[in-house]
């Protein structure tokens, strides 16, 4: 069973309870993974203040770290007692974090991608600086390369990602399309089709807490929108 620490509980005196009360609510001893999402403060905090490390629960889980950066791995792993097993990120053609990817597997971490098919909600498409980005599946690449392979757009992105050894985690309630993504593996890219995605990288992240802070909360931030 997976379960997850909220962004804004990462105090000490929350972390635990919060973690135990998890546990009683499923009926279970232990999580096979639990995640420890970033930290979101609502208020700026000054980068050399270090959130305490009551982040953990000692059991026998694993621990997963989403959305966490360069900087926020290298400041867990000066003070964790558990390392992290695994890094959840948003990650597809648009955002391919090679570097990030690469540091996680250094440090022994399994790689966790979402946002495969990078989002396509029109809330998503109209926040500044997207609006003039064409979704993942609908470009020219795409179809060039699901033609090739008489496979689905949705397919090229996921076969795109675990054929670089990550886990994938879409999500359907539709059993033809959790059909169409098991099928997903059974197909192998060339070097021409990697050039081609590899060129679509505009370092572009769509899941970024200043969107969804602004639009929902409409708060004023103490950094810039971009």
């Amino acid at each position: 069973m997976v379960s997850k620490l909220g962004q804004t509980l990462h105090d000490k005196e929350q972390a635990e309870p919060i973690c135990r009360r998890q546990l009683a609510d499923g009926q279970v001893d232990y999580f096979g993974l639990f995640l420890i999402h970033f930290p979101l403060p609502l208020e700026f905090v000054e980068p050399l203040v270090r959130y305490p490390p009551g982040w953990f629960y000692d059991g026998k889980e694993s621990i997963g770290i989403p959305n966490y950066q360069a900087q926020s791995i290298y400041d867990k792993l000066e003070y964790a007692r558990i390392r992290p097993a695994t890094l959840q990120i948003e990650l597809h053609p648009y955002l391919q974090q090679r570097n990030l990817v690469n540091l996680a597997r250094e440090e022994g971490m399994a790689v966790t991608a979402y946002s495969s098919f990078s989002p396509t909600g029109s809330l998503s498409l109209t926040w500044t600086g997207l609006r003039n980005v064409a979704p993942l599946m609908e470009r020219g690449a795409m179809a060039a390369t699901a033609t090739k392979h008489n496979k689905t757009p949705a397919q090229i992105l996921l076969r795109w990602a675990t054929q670089r050894g990550l886990a994938v985690i879409p999500k359907t309630s539709r059993p033809s399309i959790m059909s169409q993504n098991h099928e997903s593996t059974g197909f192998r890219f060339d070097q021409t089709d990697l050039d081609r995605i590899a060129k679509m990288d505009l370092n572009l992240r769509f899941s970024k807490p200043t969107n969804v802070i602004a639009h929902y909360a409409n708060i004023s931030l103490p950094w810039p929108m971009p």
